[in-house]
């Protein structure tokens, strides 16, 4: 069975053909066209400073799986926003005409105000109009997801 999400290691010392450019600075420039970069294992773009990738579009990666982060343990799924968007106006919704307002309203079984149903129903109010203020927060402008 293969190892999946297994960085390429490779073997060294290398003894098939290779190219080693060694210098102070190296620039490639099509001036026509495009740099393409093949690699039938791996590309590998290290540096102890920063990788810049600079467009006047966007910049596309195109993987079955993109992982972010140090190593390949970042195992946490990223959140679709506009999802859960939705979602959070559901239960806004919900929680709104569901839930607060009936509890606003409830009565015992003589007819007087339940107080402490009150008080949940505020805290439920509250606790959603925190969600409806924060939620426009929660979309990026600039980086999105399939």
């Amino acid at each position: 069975m293969a190892k999946q999400n297994v960085p390429f290691a490779p073997a060294f010392p290398y003894n098939g053909n290779q190219i080693i450019i060694d210098s102070g600075r190296i620039m490639l420039n099509a001036k026509d066209d495009a740099i393409l970069i093949l690699g039938n294992k791996t590309i590998g773009l290290s540096s102890p400073g920063s990788i810049n990738l600079d467009t006047n579009t966007s910049v596309i990666v195109n993987s079955p799986k993109i992982k972010l982060g140090i190593g390949i343990d970042s195992d946490h799924p990223l959140v679709k926003g506009d999802v859960l968007i939705d979602l959070l106006n559901d239960w806004i919704e919900i929680f709104g005409v569901g839930i607060v307002e009936p509890l606003k309203k409830a009565l015992d079984s003589q007819g007087f105000e339940q107080t402490e149903l009150q008080m949940v129903s505020n805290a439920f109010e509250k606790l959603t109009n925190v969600v409806q203020e924060r939620k426009k927060f929660l979309l990026s402008n600039t980086t999105y997801t399939k």
